[in-house]
C-alpha cells in the first residue's frame, strides 16, 4: 500500500480516537423532562390500563471518566398522591440507591460501580448473556424479581433502583475499556430515567394480570472493529414475566416499556412488533447491534 495512504489512515485514526477523548475526568449532564427523550417508546396500550402515579420531572447525570462510576439522579412528581417523608438506602457491590419521599416528590439518586460480580438482588435472579453479530459484540442483563405487592411507592422505587443499578453495573464492566465510558454516558441515564417512571406501573400490570414475576433488561453493544469501535449502543426493556423469578424456569417476556435500541418510526410495522410476547430473553425485534 502506498505509503502516503497508509499515514493517511493512521491519522484518521488518531483523529478519530482523539475525539472521544474526554476533556476532563468528569462529565456531568442536566436535562428537564420538556423535551423530547430520544428512542424511548411504551407499550400504550398497558401504561394506560394500570394505575401510574409517576411523572419524570427531571434527571441529571455525572461520570467519573477515570473509573467510570456514574451517578444518576432523577426527580419524579406523584399524580394527586402524597406519600410520607421517609429515605431508604440500599447498597451493595454495585453502589448504592438512595430513595428519598416529600410530598409530591419521590428522589431518587444512584451510584453505580462498573463490577462484574454485581451479585444478585434479593428475592430474585441476574443473568448476563452476549451476542456476536458480525464486527459487534453485544451484552445483556436480564433480572427477574417477584412482583412487588406493597402500596409503599418508595419502596417500589428503592427496589426498582437496586435492581437496574445491579444491571448497569454489569453491562458496563463486561464492555471493553475504549467503550465502557461512552456506554455509560450515552443513553443509560435516559434508559434508567425513563424506565423508571414507568416501573411502578409495570408491577401492577403484573399484578393485575397473575403474572408473578417483572424483568428489567439493559443492555449494550459495540464495534470490535478499528473502523466502528465508536459505534455505541444501549438498550433497556421492561416488563412482565409469566414465570417465577427463579433464572431456571421458563416463561414469556411481555414488554411494557422500551427505551434505546433500535428506533422504529410509527409507521413501521417493527415499531407495534417490538412489544410482541417473546420466550427468548432477546427481543428478535431488538437484536443487537443497537
Amino acid at each position: 500500500m502506498n505509503r502516503k495512504i497508509i499515514m493517511g489512515v493512521i491519522m484518521i485514526s488518531i483523529f478519530l480516537m482523539v475525539s472521544f477523548v474526554p476533556l476532563s475526568d468528569n462529565v456531568s449532564h442536566n436535562n428537564a423532562i420538556n423535551k423530547n427523550l430520544p428512542q424511548v417508546s411504551s407499550n400504550k396500550n398497558v401504561i394506560k390500563s394500570t394505575f401510574n402515579p409517576l411523572k419524570l420531572d427531571r434527571y441529571n447525570y455525572s461520570l467519573n471518566k477515570t473509573n467510570n462510576i456514574l451517578h444518576i439522579n432523577i426527580l419524579f412528581n406523584l399524580n394527586n398522591n402524597m406519600v410520607k417523608n421517609q429515605s431508604i438506602i440500599k447498597s451493595g457491590n454495585f453502589g448504592e440507591v438512595n430513595v428519598f419521599s416529600s410530598g409530591n416528590n419521590i428522589y431518587m439518586n444512584i451510584t453505580i460501580i462498573p463490577n462484574n460480580n454485581a451479585g444478585k438482588v434479593p428475592l430474585g435472579c441476574s443473568n448476563v448473556y452476549y451476542k456476536f453479530p458480525k464486527n459487534y459484540a453485544a451484552v445483556l442483563s436480564v433480572t427477574k424479581i417477584p412482583i412487588i405487592t406493597t402500596t409503599d411507592i418508595t419502596e417500589i422505587m428503592a427496589v426498582f433502583g437496586e435492581v437496574v443499578a445491579t444491571g448497569v453495573s454489569v453491562t458496563v464492566s463486561s464492555a471493553p475499556a475504549y467503550a465502557e465510558a461512552s456506554i455509560a454516558s450515552t443513553v443509560v441515564p435516559v434508559v434508567v430515567a425513563v424506565l423508571a417512571a414507568n416501573y411502578v406501573a409495570m408491577d401492577v400490570y403484573a399484578y393485575e394480570n397473575h403474572d408473578p414475576t417483572v424483568y428489567f433488561d439493559i443492555g449494550a453493544s459495540w464495534g470490535t472493529q478499528w473502523w466502528n469501535f465508536y459505534s455505541i449502543g444501549v438498550y433497556g426493556e421492561e416488563g412482565a414475566f409469566t414465570g417465577s423469578a427463579n433464572s431456571h424456569s421458563s416463561g414469556t417476556f411481555i414488554p411494557v416499556a422500551i427505551a434505546g435500541g433500535r428506533n422504529y418510526s410509527p409507521t413501521s410495522p417493527e415499531f407495534y412488533e417490538e412489544y410482541f410476547p417473546h420466550n427468548s430473553v432477546w427481543n428478535p425485534y431488538q437484536e443487537p447491534p443497537w
